[in-house]
C-alpha cells in the first residue's frame, strides 16, 4: 500500500518520483516520463526556392542596416546643424589614438635597433588679438534687449539721481553708432579692417586684428614654424628662443608663459635618409612645439635665414600645410593653434 508520493530531490527530480511503500524499509524509484512537446513544422506556402528565400532574408538585413546607418547620420546634428555632444572629442580621439600608438611603436623600434633621436624645437610665435571680435547680430540684439528690460519701468528717488544714465544715454539700448557719435570732436577710431586685409599682405603684423596670427616661415618649399636643433647645454625653451632669433632676428621680444612644450611629433627616417652621413646613428627626429607670445618688436627681414615668412591665422596655416600634402601635420596644427 502506498502511503505517500513525494518528489525525488536531486538531479533526477525532473524525471523520477520517489514512492514509499508500507512495510518496506526503503524507497522505490519509479521513472517519470515528461510530457512530449510536439513542434509543428512551418510549411512554406510560397513557391520560392531556398536560394531565393536566402537572398530575400539577406536583402532584409541589408535594408535594416541601411536604415540604422541613416538614422545615426541624421542624429549627428541637432537644431540647425549644431553638432552633438562629444562629436569633436570623438574626432580628436580618432586622429590622436593611432598617432600615439605609432609613436610608441617607433620608440620601441629605435631602442631595439640601438638608435637615438634628433631633438628639434619649434617656436609657435603668437600675436594676440588687438581689437575685440565682431559680435553677431543676435548677440547685439540680446544685449540691447537685456539692458532695456533691466531699467524699464524703474523710478528712482531724487536722492538717487546718479543711478540714471547720463544725458547722452537717456535711452538704455544705445547703438554703437550713437556711442561713436559721443566721442570728442576730432577723435576718429581706427579701422577694424586694415589696408593689409584689403590687399592680402601677409608679411605684416597689421592684419587680422580680431584674431591671433602666428609667424610661419618657409624653408625648402615647406611652411612650418621657426625650428632649431637642441643642444645639450641649453633647455628646450632656450632652443625655442634661439630658433626665433636665427629665423626672424633679435628685434622680436617674446613672452614665454611656460617651460613645458605643447606637443611633440616624431618623424622616422627612411632607409635612404638613414644612409646619409648627418643621420647615421639616428632613427628619426622628435620635434617639440613651444607656444610663445610676441611682446614687442617685429621680424628683421634683412637678417632672416629663411626663404619666406608670413603672419598667418589658424585656418591659413593649416591650409598651406595641407597644400604640401602633409595631412598629419595639418591636423596637428589644427589642434595646436
Amino acid at each position: 500500500m502506498i502511503s505517500a508520493i513525494t518528489p525525488f530531490r536531486g538531479r533526477a527530480a525532473s524525471n523520477m518520483l520517489c514512492t514509499r511503500a508500507a512495510g518496506l524499509g526503503g524507497a522505490i524509484q519509479m521513472p517519470f516520463a515528461p510530457p512530449i512537446w510536439t513542434i509543428p513544422m512551418r510549411l512554406n506556402s510560397s513557391d520560392e526556392s531556398y536560394e531565393e528565400q536566402k537572398s530575400a532574408k539577406k536583402q532584409k538585413r541589408r535594408d535594416a542596416w541601411e536604415r540604422k546607418e541613416s538614422r545615426l547620420a541624421s542624429l549627428k546634428t541637432r537644431r540647425a546643424g549644431r553638432p552633438m555632444m562629444g562629436q569633436k572629442r570623438k574626432a580628436f580621439q580618432t586622429w590622436f589614438d593611432p598617432l600615439r600608438q605609432k609613436q610608441l611603436f617607433q620608440d620601441r623600434k629605435a631602442r631595439r635597433d640601438g638608435l637615438s633621436w634628433k631633438v628639434k624645437v619649434a617656436a609657435i610665435i603668437e600675436r594676440q588679438p588687438l581689437v575685440t571680435w565682431d559680435k553677431p547680430k543676435w548677440l547685439k540684439d540680446y544685449e540691447e534687449l537685456e539692458t532695456y528690460l533691466q531699467f524699464f519701468g524703474k523710478e528712482f528717488p531724487k536722492e538717487l539721481e546718479w543711478t540714471k544714465f547720463p544725458t547722452e544715454f537717456d535711452r538704455p539700448n544705445v547703438t554703437e553708432e550713437e556711442l561713436i557719435a559721443t566721442l570728442p570732436e576730432g577723435f576718429t577710431p581706427g579701422p577694424r579692417e586694415t589696408e593689409a586685409d584689403l590687399t592680402g599682405n601677409v608679411r605684416t603684423l597689421d592684419r587680422k586684428l580680431k584674431t591671433r596670427v602666428f609667424l610661419a616661415v618657409q624653408e625648402n618649399e615647406k611652411w612650418t614654424f621657426p625650428t632649431a636643433m637642441a643642444r645639450e647645454t641649453e633647455t628646450l625653451l632656450d632652443t625655442a628662443k634661439r630658433a626665433t632669433a636665427e629665423a626672424a632676428g633679435t628685434e622680436l621680444v617674446l613672452y614665454c608663459p611656460s617651460n613645458c612644450p605643447m606637443a611633440v611629433d616624431t618623424f622616422a627616417y627612411s632607409d635612404k635618409d638613414q644612409g646619409k652621413n648627418e643621420n647615421k646613428g639616428y632613427f628619426g627626429e622628435k620635434v617639440f612645439y613651444f607656444r610663445v607670445q610676441r611682446h614687442d618688436g617685429d621680424v628683421e627681414e634683412n637678417a632672416m635665414n629663411v626663404d619666406d615668412f608670413a603672419w598667418l591665422d589658424k585656418d591659413e596655416m593649416t591650409e598651406r600645410v595641407n597644400e604640401q600634402k602633409d595631412e598629419n601635420l595639418s591636423t596637428l596644427f589644427h589642434y595646436l593653434l
